[in-house]
């Protein structure tokens, strides 16, 4: 970058972008593509996981974070780690009773690397009475209240260590997430392996005929899902240009991810919640050398036999539970957001309703209140995230003393 006398900015320019491969299809063996990522993601733990203060491992029971904590007890046996600890610390989120509670996956997790567990039940009553200092401490409305959990488990952590990784942007990097397969898809048929497609379609079956099923339900709608869009007052975004296209190449989609939509907005709220406790966030899987070898592998290492991250499984075969190893689907470290709300319904319709809700001038308020309603009562579609993003907002702005206007 380069800065005038009088402060203006007369050249800028970016000093690292990856070399992103657009390539289907691989060049070498599964086992060698498996065996570089291993050695080098073994190599990233081991720099990650210097410190002089103890280390913790934030452990969801997925295979992101379940493999960090597995690596790291392997090179604390061998000697090249220190945590600074008796034990290995591993912090956790669940929900008992909730459909997305992962306690099962975590317990076996932290058994296998026999670690100190630490488990933390953040509850709706919790949530809603630190409502106001968990968004201070994000400085931002956030895309749902996910970053919550992540709140807790920091929070926990300052008891025990300093420093604290994670497995933040695993899902990016090796297509963790189903709805990468429609990249996927049309990268094959753009390289001409109608074969490939065929077969992840049969043999991922299991998770991708109940997506393509939603999708296609959604759109055969008589009354369509909520949108975003019709809670906002007529014209509100006039002049606000939003450029989000998925590109059909998977591996370039995946390093938007990374680099614009989804990963950034991650290690800011992750950042935010350790910094809130004096702890240190680290994030292997982004180590920049680590992200330049993923992104350049073919699209086939990340998909491939009906099983996503795929190359990363093969690396750490042998390394992880069973169990997880083989796990198809996963939830991470969020909340139980539809439930959560629908409890402190009537509060938030409530503020819906409010005369100082109606002076933010972005919303329609009468349809949100109205929507929101229908909601509750089950006789509207909708997604909890969108009344989230609606109420975070306004609870944010007001937190922040801050006006909102089109």
């Amino acid at each position: 970058m380069n800065v005038a006398s009088d402060g203006t900015v007369t050249e800028y320019a970016k000093y690292w972008e990856p070399q992103v491969s657009t390539e289907f299809n691989s060049t070498k063996s599964d086992e060698d593509y498996a065996q570089e990522l291993r050695e080098l993601y073994i190599d990233t733990l081991r720099l990650h996981l210097i410190s002089d203060v103890p280390v913790g491992i934030s452990l969801s029971g997925g295979l992101d974070s379940t493999g960090v904590a597995a690596i790291t007890r392997q090179l604390i046996a061998e000697k090249h780690a220190n945590l600074h600890t008796q034990k290995m610390h591993t912090f956790s989120v669940v929900y008992p009773g909730a459909s997305m509670n992962e306690e099962d996956y975590i317990d076996i997790a932290a058994e296998f690397v026999a670690s100190e567990k630490h488990i933390i039940r953040p509850t709706v009553d919790a949530f809603w009475s630190e409502i106001d200092d968990w968004l201070y401490t994000q400085e931002e409305p956030t895309i749902s209240s996910g970053p919550y959990a992540n709140y807790n488990v920091m929070r926990e952590a300052s008891k025990y260590v300093k420093v604290m990784l994670s497995g933040q942007g695993g899902d990016e990097l090796f297509a963790g997430y189903i709805p990468y397969i429609t990249s996927y898809l049309q990268g094959a048929i753009k390289a001409g392996r109608f074969d490939a497609a065929a077969r992840e379609l049969f043999k991922g079956r299991d998770l991708y005929l109940p997506y393509f099923t939603k999708l296609l339900k959604n759109r055969l709608r008589q009354k369509p899902q909520l949108r975003m869009g019709s809670l906002l007052k007529k014209d509100a975004l006039r002049g606000h240009e939003f450029d989000y296209n998925r590109s059909d190449n998977l591996n370039v989609r995946l390093w938007e991810d990374v680099s614009r939509y989804s990963v950034p907005n991650l290690l800011r709220y992750e950042d935010k919640n350790s910094m809130a406790f004096s702890v240190e966030g680290r994030v292997p899987f982004l180590d920049h050398i680590l992200v330049e070898y993923i992104l350049g592998l073919p699209a086939d290492q990340k998909i491939k036999h009906g099983w996503n991250r795929y190359v990363y499984r093969n690396a750490l075969k042998g390394y992880l539970p069973e169990q997880i190893e083989k796990r198809r689907k996963k939830v991470g470290f969020t909340t139980p957001e539809a439930d959560w709300i629908k409890a402190k319904g009537e509060h938030i319709l409530g503020l819906f309703r409010s005369d100082e809700f109606a002076a933010v001038d972005l919303f329609d308020h009468t349809t949100v209140a109205d929507s929101f309603a229908g909601w509750l009562a089950g006789s509207l579609a909708a997604d909890a995230m969108t009344f989230w993003r609606v109420l975070n907002l306004y609870l944010w702005a007001r937190r922040y003393d801050v006006s909102i206007s089109a």
